[in-house]
């Protein structure tokens, strides 16, 4: 899980930035959140 400090500069990026937003991919990429959706699919029966 990231913490809130990471967030806040990924958000601060972000508002700085002149290019459209990121897919879900890439964000869930980026907070390093895809490797727990790919447990959670892993782990289901």
């Amino acid at each position: 899980m990231p913490t809130k400090e990471q967030i806040r500069l990924y958000l601060h990026e972000r508002q700085c930035e002149k290019r459209p937003p990121p897919s879900t991919e890439e964000i869930r990429r980026r907070l390093g959140w895809s490797l727990v959706v790919e447990r959670k699919i892993k782990s289901r029966p």
